[in-house]
């Protein structure tokens, strides 16, 4: 995904933001100024862009039930939703858009739709002190924050009074794992989430019968005995529940159950 910060400084071009299809241009004396226009109108779309919500259901391995929902923003066109909050940091309002993001979530949590609601927050937007202020509302409301950016690992102590902010509000905290790591462990034993979620490669290996791992063993039984609820992402075959279960997986969620909403 191309954004604004994308320059090569020798030629003078800018290769601009995917999801409003600009296209690149060679620089000249006016480079400088042309971005700078650029870049002030796009700010400007994404700031009277209000996404609108997708409820992306979680269901309960076992009993079949579904327990919950993640929701996913959605923006006008066809790019995909990672390059707007992209394109927004690199402009330097990511935190606005993940806000609008947060309060339509919000709204659709004081509904009361049965089950926890998940929103996606990032390390930066969580430390943003308007932040608890629009997830409020949802105080002791099933919400469930989930947290992403794990590239910010090493800063995560700055998130611990956040982390305990939300706990007194009665918001539960997810994190998101991409592999059963030292890294993912260290995450875990810091944010004490409610509910760890396995990102889809990880789900995929899961689903191997042969993808034993002395790590993946150790992490699962971790989650199961200080009581976190693992949901894995990204399945699409009924086939591979009872893999999931066996291994102590609560839940999964993805392509198989997108119609259960």
């Amino acid at each position: 995904m191309a954004v604004f910060s994308n320059i090569d400084a020798r030629r003078g071009t800018v290769v601009a933001v995917h999801p409003l299809g600009f296209d690149e241009f060679d620089g000249s004396v006016r480079a400088d100024q042309d971005l700078d226009e650029r870049r002030e109108r796009f700010r400007e779309t994404l700031l009277n862009t209000t996404p609108s919500i997708a409820l992306d259901p979680v269901i309960h391995i076992e009993s079949g039930s579904r327990v919950g929902f993640e929701a996913l923003a959605r923006f006008p066109g066809t790019g995909p939703t990672d390059g707007w909050f992209e394109a927004a940091r690199a402009v330097g309002i990511g935190n606005d858009l993940e806000l609008k993001t947060i309060v339509q979530v919000v709204e659709r949590r004081t509904a009361r739709k049965p089950g926890f609601l998940g929103v996606n927050v990032s390390a930066q937007a969580l430390l943003d002190p308007r932040c608890i202020t629009e997830l409020r509302p949802a105080a002791g409301l099933e919400l469930v924050v989930e947290l992403t950016d794990q590239t910010a690992l090493p800063k995560m102590s700055l998130l611990r009074t956040k982390l305990d902010e939300l706990r007194e509000l009665e918001i539960r905290i997810a994190v998101h794992v991409s592999e059963f790591s030292a890294d993912a462990n260290r995450l875990v034993r810091f944010a004490e989430p409610d509910i760890v979620k396995l990102n889809p490669p990880l789900t995929a290996a899961l689903e191997r019968p042969t993808s034993r791992s002395t790590e993946r063993d150790a992490f699962l039984t971790h989650c199961r005995h200080t009581g976190i609820f693992v949901v894995a992402v990204g399945v699409e075959r009924v086939g591979s529940l009872p893999m999931l279960e066996l291994l102590g997986v609560d839940a999964a969620q993805g392509y198989l159950f997108s119609n259960r909403t």
